[in-house]
């Protein structure tokens, strides 16, 4: 609302501007008092004052609508079991060989038994001669073979703790596949079959 439109805020703001004036005046008749005698302060105009306008009932508040109750949130789902994992099927062999037969293969002919064997997924049976950490994060068991070289089954360090206390001169049989001959015959995916 404009302050015209009220009297009493148009009343109330001229005389506050007539005080402001006196003071102001009155400060800088001080000054002048010592030279010149004080004037009087003009006397303030007051504008005609306009008729009041009819203030207009204000409009009643619209009543809130109450509000909606939420629904019920439904009861969480209970969590599904969990799947049976299930364990790799053993794989398919495509050749069983004694230890010491597939690492003289390799001896006699390296050639002609890494074109036979390279890539054949093998169950090997022999005696252990070693079985010992590779340092690697993985472990060895040498099965098979000389004095020195022989059949090496890479095991994981799960496989390999299960494994660790198989003694040299224990009989087992590994399964896994062929994959190169560098003084031993190497099997990778290697796992103790028994």
């Amino acid at each position: 609302m404009h302050p015209s439109a009220n009297p009493n805020k148009l009343t109330v703001i001229l005389l506050s501007s007539a005080i402001a004036l006196a003071l102001l005046t009155a400060a800088c008749g001080e000054e002048e008092t010592a030279t010149a005698p004080a004037a009087a302060p003009p006397a303030p105009t007051a504008a005609p004052e306009p008729a009041p306008e009819p203030t207009p009932e204000p409009a009643p508040e619209p009543t809130p609508s109450p509000e909606p109750t939420p629904a019920p949130e439904p009861e969480p789902a209970p969590d599904p079991e969990p799947a049976p994992v299930e364990e790799a099927a053993p794989p398919e062999i495509d050749i069983e060989i004694g230890a010491d037969e597939l690492f003289a293969a390799f001896i006699a002919d390296k050639d002609a038994a890494l074109a036979e064997y390279t890539g054949q997924t093998a169950r090997i049976s022999g005696m252990i001669r070693e079985n010992f950490s590779a340092g690697r994060g993985g472990f060895i068991m040498v099965v098979g073979g000389d004095y020195v070289n022989g059949v090496i089954c890479n095991l994981g360090a799960e496989d390999y703790e299960s494994q660790k206390g198989r003694q040299p001169g224990e009989p087992i049989t590994i399964t896994g596949t062929i994959i190169d001959y560098v003084y031993d015959v190497s099997i990778e995916n290697c796992q103790v079959a028994a």
